[in-house]
C-alpha cells in the first residue's frame, strides 16, 4: 500500500510542477480586480507592472499605445497599467494616477503628456484632471526624467 501512495504523490508533485512552469504571474488593478488580459512587464522580479495587448512596457512604469489601440474612442496614448501585487504595496506597481474616488481604479488609466514643453511632464486623465491639472503651473504633475524606453512590446492576439 506504501509503494502506490508514493507513486500517487510523486505523480501530483509532478503535476503540480508541470502547471506551475506554464503559469504567468496574473495582474491585479488598483481596486483588487483581475486584469486578465495583461502581461506582466517583467519575469525576474517578486512583482512588476503589467500591461496590455498592444502596449508596449516603458521603463518608468507606464504603458504606451503601439497602434491600433489609439483608434479606440477614449484611448490615450500612455496608461497606467496593472501589478503582479494584489495589494499594490510593492514600489515595482505603478504606483501614480491610483487615488481613490478620482482615478480610474478597476482598469487602466489615461495618462496625458504635457504639450509645449520639452521636459517629461505628463497627467493623470480623470475626474479632476480638467480642474485641478496644469502643465502651465507644474500644478498635480507626473515628472518622469530621461527619456523612457521600451522594456517588452506585447503583441495582440489573433
Amino acid at each position: 500500500m506504501a509503494p502506490a501512495v508514493g507513486a500517487w504523490v510523486l505523480t501530483l508533485s509532478l503535476a503540480t510542477c508541470w502547471l506551475s512552469l506554464g503559469a504567468e504571474a496574473a495582474c491585479y488593478y488598483p481596486s483588487g480586480k483581475l486584469s486578465p488580459n495583461d502581461t506582466p512587464c517583467r519575469d525576474d522580479t517578486p512583482h512588476a507592472t503589467c500591461c496590455g495587448q498592444g502596449y508596449a512596457c516603458l521603463s518608468n512604469g507606464m504603458c504606451q499605445a503601439t497602434g491600433e489601440e489609439l483608434v479606440q474612442a477614449g484611448a490615450s496614448e500612455f496608461v497606467r497599467g496593472a501589478c503582479t501585487d494584489k495589494t499594490w504595496r510593492s514600489s515595482s506597481c505603478p504606483l501614480f494616477c491610483i487615488e481613490e474616488d478620482v482615478d480610474f481604479l478597476d482598469g487602466g488609466n489615461g495618462v496625458a503628456k504635457c504639450e509645449n514643453t520639452s521636459q517629461d511632464l505628463y497627467f493623470c486623465i480623470n475626474s479632476r484632471s480638467a480642474e485641478e491639472a496644469s502643465c502651465e503651473e507644474n500644478r498635480k504633475l507626473l515628472f518622469f526624467p530621461g527619456m523612457c524606453e521600451r522594456t517588452l512590446a506585447l503583441k495582440l492576439r489573433a
